[in-house]
């Protein structure tokens, strides 16, 4: 008996490694504070203008949180599908809590959307339909090419 449950932690750690190099190969990058003022949106600065070359969505997640859990492998999808024409990022809120504060983000998981130029943003708060997130990232492209067409 003992055996077999030593086996199956064995398998179950084999598992876990293999769920980890996967989840580290996804296009979902893990951002920091500093990266996140760098990369998307430096909300520090006295403009509050996002001019962002390429358009990037913002996955605000704690490591605790189910629905967080729950759509992380539809962001990665996304990812990996529309991951030339948006930069896809997950910032640990528990690790980035400065942030997490001064954006007065209350609520996870939370989605935002930031398009590229100067358009507004949007979010998505909890756990929406397939069909919410991916919309938003065809229209953030949309308007990128219809920016660059003119």
């Amino acid at each position: 008996m003992k055996k077999l449950i030593i086996s199956a932690a064995i398998a179950a750690a084999g598992m876990l490694s293999f769920n980890m190099s996967a989840q580290d190969t996804a296009k979902m990058k893990e951002i920091n504070e500093a990266q996140f003022l760098e990369k998307v949106f430096n909300y520090r600065n006295d403009s509050t203008d996002i001019t962002l070359s390429r358009p990037a969505v913002v996955d605000f997640w704690a490591p605790w949180c189910a629905p967080c859990l729950r759509i992380s492998p539809i962001l990665d999808e996304l990812a990996e599908k529309y991951g030339d024409k948006v930069d896809f990022y997950k910032m640990n809120i528990d690790e980035n809590q400065q942030v997490a504060q001064d954006l007065r983000i209350s609520s996870i998981p939370l989605v935002v959307f930031f398009p590229a130029g100067s358009h507004p943003f949007k979010g998505a708060v909890g756990v929406q339909p397939v069909e919410v997130y991916e919309n938003a990232v065809k229209e953030m492209i949309s308007q990128q090419a219809a920016d660059t067409a003119e």
